[in-house]
């Protein structure tokens, strides 16, 4: 059996900035996807994260200081992403996306910070920018959205959701 008929969850954050170890995330998005065409959101969330969004990363993602302050409590939705890595971890499910060494860290790092928790060592990563590196010989950027462009798909990058989905193309 292989990864592209078997369980996979993707996922992507967006945040208040691009340091780990003192921005927050903003949204966060988690879906299981059993084989191609499939999709099933478990987590998409917007969080209040108590702090200043950087207007760099607002014109980045679009999430304004006031849009998240609609969000949920930064404890509450940790807790479900921690279960569901966890469960990942211990079912051995690959998790997908891209850049995850920046979307895990920052994870661990609010997990700390909230709940007193970590991500899961034993998570299996599938690092699409890793992938791309590696193996995309062409000259240009290497995004999420230059690479779905090359395979001839659009979408709202930098969108959560959209970005978890698109990683698993």
């Amino acid at each position: 059996m292989n990864w592209l008929h078997s369980p996979i969850l993707a996922m992507d954050t967006e945040a208040t900035g691009t340091n780990v170890e003192s921005d927050r995330i903003v949204t966060i998005a988690i879906g299981r996807s059993t084989g191609p065409g499939d999709w099933n959101p478990i987590e998409d969330s917007l969080i209040n994260p108590g702090v200043p969004i950087q207007e760099d990363a607002t014109k980045v993602h679009g999430i304004t200081d006031e849009d998240a302050a609609k969000g949920s409590p930064p404890a509450e939705v940790l807790e479900s992403v921690h279960e569901i890595l966890t469960q990942a971890a211990e079912r051995r499910v690959p998790v997908v996306g891209f850049n995850l060494v920046y979307d895990l860290t920052l994870i661990d790092r609010e997990l700390r910070r909230h709940c007193n928790l970590s991500v899961p060592d034993d998570l299996i990563v599938i690092d699409v920018l890793v992938l791309f590196r590696r193996f995309d010989f062409s000259t240009g950027r290497r995004t999420l959205e230059q690479l779905a462009y090359r395979n001839g798909i659009t979408f709202p990058a930098h969108n959560a959701a959209a970005d978890a989905l698109a990683s698993l193309m």
